[in-house]
């Protein structure tokens, strides 16, 4: 029982009922807005009927399933006008739409309105419908592990690969007892051997014009790479980083180790080792090393390296690469063709073409479609040629040049019509540099090339004719290499006059080029030799004439005679023989020179330029060059120099 304190204090401390109602009515108030306030509120949050279809539309939008769009749906959203131009459009016809009584002759102008609409209707979407669009896509840098431990850094944490892998610019590999491959679009292929690490700064197509500013597409820290480029010359080409110089490679195969020195050796065309200041070009059979702050010596590759599992097994490996990213170029091209030259519809297409040129405003985006639809010419030709349709190619190749030649008349240089061209040729050859003259694929690289000399000037005539020539040894090497020596006296003779072309006085063809073909040459006597009993008994001549070109196994440093050089040296033989006026003397004062010789490291090349000037009359010099060329070879052979 509660205390009787406690009941009396209750009872004396207990409100009434009007105490409670006034402290009530006091809360209330306090807490209770202003009326007009409420209002206000009211109508502030009071959404109109506009803004309510604002918020269903972007519900509508947000809840629609993703799906593909049909031809017939892209056709309705492109022919559709926006609702603001329909809300004008109904609020015009509909003050209209009143039944009148009248002639017909009111109704002819509608008629010919709405005949014009549709007409310009069905032109502005008959380009959707009839071309072809770029749907086969390039492909990626990609990491394919051959066999054994292959790991790449992944945020600083390393991650075993077993298949395929995509590489994305600053990834880090590393093989440990294994090997890799590296596919760089099409652009060339990188080879790891064991324990070797590189680090991936570039995955950008090389497209880009060639520049003195030299952006590293792979770092080397150690170990050893097998590198092989198919970029044209005129385009950047794929670049090394090493701890002493930068190896730059565009066309050729060649190997870099990395330990205490940097090790870089060419087995095909050349490649281009910056250290420093200094620019080393090294073609086919050269090697060099550097290490810090050394003068590089360029030095002959010993005949073993190429019997090595090494190099056979990787040149053996570039061929079919090249043959297999040819074909995969042509193919893409092929496949992006579309309506072919032999069917009935080309004229529609062709038609359609114009109409997409003649409704795209602005000169740039005008020059743009022209310069795409003069691909399209490149792609019906690949797919021409690809059915065994060659005959038919000639006429889209020629349009492609004949296209690129008027955008070129009418722009200025800097403007952007000439970017845009040289751009186009560069990403064209770039496409193409695979292809050999064996290939029927090779017709478009020559075209390309071609126009690249009539147009960018990136490259002289006499520069494309030092490609084409190393191109044709390239494919006659392969077939050699092959064993298939039947057409090989025809493609040589076929190769001569062009060969002469090389050696005269006049040329303008750059240094480095003319190394490479001599390179070339000499690999290709090289072949031939392993083949001699086969090619003999179908040209013996053959051999003789490419005996000057064989190597003396020697691996002493080797001094680079420059063109210059070179021409210097043959005309003072020349100047010296012609001294004299009779024949005897002549004859007399050639063999002191070619005694005089005797032992020089470029004894063979200039031999080869004494056979193209020393002319044929009384003195025969050019038989008497010939047998001292034999006799070179035979020296060689036997050990004797």
């Amino acid at each position: 029982m509660s205390s009787p304190l406690f009941t009396t204090l209750r009872k004396e401390t207990k409100p009434s009922a009007a105490v409670k109602n006034r402290i009530y009515g006091k809360i209330q108030r306090r807490i209770s807005p202003a009326e007009f306030f409420c209002a206000e509120v009211q109508a502030g949050l009071a959404t109109g009927i506009e803004a309510r279809k604002r918020v269903w539309l972007r519900v509508a939008r947000r809840i629609q399933t993703e799906h593909a769009l049909s031809l017939l749906e892209r056709l309705r959203e492109i022919a559709t006008p926006p609702a603001a131009l329909r809300a004008r459009l109904f609020a015009r016809i509909l003050p209209c739409l009143q039944p009148v009584i009248a002639s017909t002759r009111m109704y002819r102008p509608l008629k010919w309105a709405a005949s014009f609409a549709l007409f310009a209707l069905a032109v502005r979407v008959a380009p959707f419908l009839i071309l072809a669009e770029p749907t086969v896509a390039d492909s990626a840098v990609t990491l394919l592990p051959t066999r054994g431990e292959v790991s790449v850094s992944v945020g600083g944490m390393w991650q075993p690969v077993t298949d395929e892998f995509v590489l994305e610019p600053g990834t880090i590999l590393r093989t440990g007892d294994g090997e890799a491959s590296i596919l760089f679009h099409d652009d060339g292929v990188l080879r790891l051997d064991a324990n070797t690490t590189v680090m991936l700064h570039d995955t950008a197509k090389r497209f880009g014009s060639s520049s003195s500013d030299v952006t590293p597409t792979f770092a080397l820290y150690t170990g050893r790479l097998w590198v092989q480029g198919l970029v044209p010359t005129h385009v950047q080409g794929l670049a090394v980083a090493t701890s002493y110089g930068t190896v730059l490679v565009n066309e050729g195969s060649l190997s870099v180790a990395e330990d205490e020195a940097v090790d870089v050796e060419v087995f095909d065309r050349r490649a281009t080792v910056l250290q420093g200041g200094d620019e080393i070009v090294l073609v086919a059979g050269e090697r060099t090393r550097m290490w810090e702050e050394n003068i590089p010596l360029v030095k002959r590759i010993a005949n073993e390296r190429y019997d090595e599992s090494w190099t056979e097994q990787n040149l053996a490996r570039d061929a079919v690469h090249r043959r297999e990213i040819a074909q995969l170029q042509q193919e893409r091209r092929a496949a992006m063709a579309g309506i072919l030259p032999t069917s009935r519809l080309y004229p529609v297409k062709r038609a359609a073409e114009a109409v997409d040129v003649l409704l795209t405003f602005g000169e740039d985006a005008r020059t743009q479609k022209r310069l795409t639809y003069a691909n399209t010419r490149l792609n019906e030709a690949a797919a021409l040629l690809a059915g065994d349709q060659g005959a038919q190619a000639a006429e889209p190749l020629a349009e492609y040049r004949a296209v690129l030649l008027a955008l070129a008349d009418g722009s200025e240089e800097g403007t952007l019509t000439q970017f845009l061209l040289e751009q186009s040729l560069s990403e064209a050859s770039a496409d193409m540099a695979a292809a050999l003259p064996d290939d029927a694929f090779y017709l478009l690289k020559q075209a390309v090339l071609e126009a690249s000399v009539e147009i960018d000037g990136a490259v002289t005539a006499d520069d494309i004719q030092g490609l084409l020539i190393m191109d044709a040894l390239a494919a006659l090497i392969q077939t050699v290499e092959a064993g298939e020596v039947e057409g090989v006296q025809k493609a040589w003779v076929d190769l001569q006059p062009h060969l002469a072309l090389t050696e005269q006085e006049d040329s303008k063809m750059q240094e480095g080029v003319h190394k490479e073909i001599l390179a070339l040459l000499t690999r290709f006597a090289l072949a031939v030799q392993e083949h001699e009993e086969q090619i003999a008994a179908i040209d013996p001549e053959l051999v003789d004439q490419l005996a000057a070109y064989l190597p003396s196994g020697s691996e002493s440093a080797v001094p680079v005679m420059s063109e210059e050089e070179l021409q210097i040296l043959v005309q003072s033989i020349y100047d010296r023989i012609f001294l004299y006026h009779m024949t005897r003397s002549r004859v007399n004062q050639f063999f002191a020179e070619v005694k005089a010789l005797a032992g020089h490291p470029e004894e063979g090349r200039i031999l080869r330029r004494l056979f193209v000037i020393l002319p044929d009359g009384p003195e025969q010099f050019p038989s008497r060059v010939r047998r001292e060329i034999t006799n070179l070879r035979w020296a060689r052979e036997g050990g004797i120099i």
